[in-house]
Protein backbone atom coordinates (compact mmCIF):
# COMPACT_ATOMS: atom_id res chain seq x y z
CA UNK A 1 0.00 0.00 0.00
CA UNK A 2 2.70 2.63 0.56
CA UNK A 3 4.66 1.59 -2.88
CA UNK A 4 1.11 2.31 -4.33
CA UNK A 5 0.85 6.01 -2.58
CA UNK A 6 4.79 6.52 -3.84
CA UNK A 7 3.35 6.20 -6.85
CA UNK A 8 0.79 8.39 -6.72
CA UNK A 9 2.80 11.37 -5.48
CA UNK A 10 5.35 11.07 -8.18
CA UNK A 11 4.22 13.28 -10.80
CA UNK A 12 4.25 11.73 -14.62
CA UNK A 13 5.10 13.53 -17.73
CA UNK A 14 1.67 14.41 -18.37
CA UNK A 15 0.94 15.76 -14.46
CA UNK A 16 4.11 17.51 -14.57
CA UNK A 17 3.45 19.99 -17.52
CA UNK A 18 -0.35 20.02 -16.24
CA UNK A 19 0.78 21.38 -12.82
CA UNK A 20 3.10 23.87 -14.78
CA UNK A 21 0.52 25.27 -16.60
CA UNK A 22 -1.50 25.20 -14.00
CA UNK A 23 0.80 27.09 -12.29
CA UNK A 24 2.39 29.21 -14.85
CA UNK A 25 -1.35 30.26 -15.47
CA UNK A 26 -2.41 31.27 -12.02
CA UNK A 27 1.20 33.19 -12.00
CA UNK A 28 0.12 34.79 -15.19
CA UNK A 29 -3.30 35.90 -13.25
CA UNK A 30 -1.22 37.02 -10.19
CA UNK A 31 0.50 39.43 -12.41
CA UNK A 32 -2.31 40.90 -14.13
CA UNK A 33 -4.04 41.05 -10.37
CA UNK A 34 -0.31 43.00 -9.23
CA UNK A 35 -0.99 45.47 -12.17
CA UNK A 36 -4.61 45.77 -11.90
CA UNK A 37 -3.68 46.84 -8.24
CA UNK A 38 -1.23 49.19 -9.41
CA UNK A 39 -3.55 50.95 -11.59
CA UNK A 40 -6.10 50.77 -8.62
CA UNK A 41 -3.80 51.58 -6.23
CA UNK A 42 -3.77 55.24 -8.08
CA UNK A 43 -7.26 55.75 -8.95
CA UNK A 44 -7.16 55.46 -12.29
CA UNK A 45 -9.62 53.68 -14.41
CA UNK A 46 -7.47 52.64 -17.38
CA UNK A 47 -4.16 53.91 -19.45
CA UNK A 48 -5.94 55.92 -21.84
CA UNK A 49 -5.86 59.84 -21.40
CA UNK A 50 -4.58 59.70 -17.72
CA UNK A 51 -1.44 61.71 -17.46
CA UNK A 52 -0.92 60.08 -13.84
CA UNK A 53 -0.71 56.83 -14.99
CA UNK A 54 2.04 57.73 -17.63
CA UNK A 55 3.88 60.56 -15.11
CA UNK A 56 7.46 60.81 -16.25
CA UNK A 57 7.67 62.74 -12.34
CA UNK A 58 6.05 63.42 -8.83
CA UNK A 59 5.44 66.51 -9.68
CA UNK A 60 3.15 65.38 -12.97
CA UNK A 61 1.60 63.18 -11.29
CA UNK A 62 1.15 65.28 -8.00
CA UNK A 63 -0.71 67.50 -10.97
CA UNK A 64 -2.82 64.54 -11.91
CA UNK A 65 -4.35 63.85 -8.48
CA UNK A 66 -4.43 67.78 -7.70
CA UNK A 67 -7.01 67.58 -11.23
CA UNK A 68 -8.77 64.18 -9.95
CA UNK A 69 -8.82 65.93 -6.30
CA UNK A 70 -10.43 69.23 -7.29
CA UNK A 71 -12.84 68.02 -9.41
CA UNK A 72 -14.10 65.79 -6.05
CA UNK A 73 -14.21 68.89 -3.96
CA UNK A 74 -15.92 71.01 -6.24
CA UNK A 75 -18.88 68.71 -5.81
CA UNK A 76 -18.49 68.57 -2.21
CA UNK A 77 -18.20 72.18 -1.51
CA UNK A 78 -14.53 72.09 0.12
CA UNK A 79 -13.62 75.38 1.99
CA UNK A 80 -10.87 77.02 1.13
CA UNK A 81 -8.84 75.65 4.32
CA UNK A 82 -10.37 71.94 3.83
CA UNK A 83 -8.53 72.51 0.06
CA UNK A 84 -5.40 74.21 1.49
CA UNK A 85 -5.04 70.78 3.53
CA UNK A 86 -5.54 68.27 1.67
CA UNK A 87 -3.30 69.95 -1.09
CA UNK A 88 -0.83 69.36 1.62
CA UNK A 89 -1.41 65.97 1.95
CA UNK A 90 -0.78 65.17 -1.98
CA UNK A 91 1.90 67.29 -1.72
CA UNK A 92 3.63 65.01 0.76
CA UNK A 93 2.45 61.85 -0.21
CA UNK A 94 3.08 62.55 -4.41
CA UNK A 95 6.88 61.56 -4.24
CA UNK A 96 6.41 58.34 -3.02
CA UNK A 97 3.47 57.24 -5.05
CA UNK A 98 5.65 58.27 -8.21
CA UNK A 99 8.29 55.95 -6.62
CA UNK A 100 6.19 53.12 -5.73
CA UNK A 101 4.51 53.61 -9.79
CA UNK A 102 8.08 54.13 -10.87
CA UNK A 103 9.15 50.51 -8.88
CA UNK A 104 6.26 48.52 -10.16
CA UNK A 105 6.64 49.57 -13.97
CA UNK A 106 10.68 47.86 -13.53
CA UNK A 107 8.81 45.12 -12.03
CA UNK A 108 6.65 44.91 -14.98
CA UNK A 109 9.52 44.99 -16.98
CA UNK A 110 11.35 42.60 -15.14
CA UNK A 111 8.52 39.77 -15.36
CA UNK A 112 8.06 40.95 -18.92
CA UNK A 113 11.67 39.87 -20.10
CA UNK A 114 11.61 36.77 -17.34
CA UNK A 115 8.64 35.63 -19.16
CA UNK A 116 10.05 35.87 -22.44
CA UNK A 117 13.33 34.48 -21.79
CA UNK A 118 11.66 31.68 -19.63
CA UNK A 119 13.54 32.61 -16.60
CA UNK A 120 11.31 30.59 -13.90
CA UNK A 121 12.96 32.09 -11.19
CA UNK A 122 13.65 35.47 -12.34
CA UNK A 123 9.39 35.36 -13.14
CA UNK A 124 9.00 34.20 -9.38
CA UNK A 125 10.94 36.99 -7.87
CA UNK A 126 9.34 39.70 -9.41
CA UNK A 127 5.76 38.07 -8.71
CA UNK A 128 6.75 38.39 -5.02
CA UNK A 129 8.46 41.55 -5.14
CA UNK A 130 5.27 42.93 -6.92
CA UNK A 131 2.95 41.00 -4.44
CA UNK A 132 5.18 42.81 -1.88
CA UNK A 133 4.62 46.56 -3.69
CA UNK A 134 1.03 46.00 -4.04
CA UNK A 135 0.82 45.74 -0.47
CA UNK A 136 2.71 48.46 0.71
CA UNK A 137 1.09 50.86 -2.55
CA UNK A 138 -2.17 49.82 -1.03
CA UNK A 139 -1.36 50.54 2.65
CA UNK A 140 0.34 54.24 1.57
CA UNK A 141 -2.51 54.84 -0.76
CA UNK A 142 -5.25 54.20 1.62
CA UNK A 143 -3.25 55.94 4.58
CA UNK A 144 -3.57 58.67 2.56
CA UNK A 145 -7.25 58.73 1.73
CA UNK A 146 -8.09 58.33 5.52
CA UNK A 147 -6.00 61.14 6.22
CA UNK A 148 -8.38 63.10 3.24
CA UNK A 149 -11.18 61.81 5.34
CA UNK A 150 -10.39 63.36 8.31
CA UNK A 151 -10.35 66.64 6.56
CA UNK A 152 -13.76 66.23 5.42
CA UNK A 153 -17.08 66.93 7.44
CA UNK A 154 -19.25 64.04 8.49
CA UNK A 155 -21.38 65.17 5.91
CA UNK A 156 -18.89 65.65 3.27
CA UNK A 157 -17.87 62.32 3.91
CA UNK A 158 -21.18 61.09 3.72
CA UNK A 159 -21.86 62.85 0.03
CA UNK A 160 -18.63 61.81 -0.79
CA UNK A 161 -19.64 57.87 -0.52
CA UNK A 162 -22.72 58.13 -2.18
CA UNK A 163 -20.93 60.25 -5.56
CA UNK A 164 -18.15 57.00 -5.44
CA UNK A 165 -21.15 54.92 -5.78
CA UNK A 166 -22.34 56.44 -8.26
CA UNK A 167 -19.16 56.90 -10.43
CA UNK A 168 -18.39 53.19 -9.64
CA UNK A 169 -14.95 54.32 -7.69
Amino acid sequence: MNEDRNQDTQPTGAKRRRRFLIVGGVGLAALASMLTARVWAHGHRGHFGHRGMHASSAAELREHLGDRTDHALDHLKATDAQRARIDAILDRVSPRLFELHTRGRTLHDQAHHAFEGGDRRALELARSRGVALIDEMSREGLAALNEINEVLSDEQRAELQMWMKRHRH
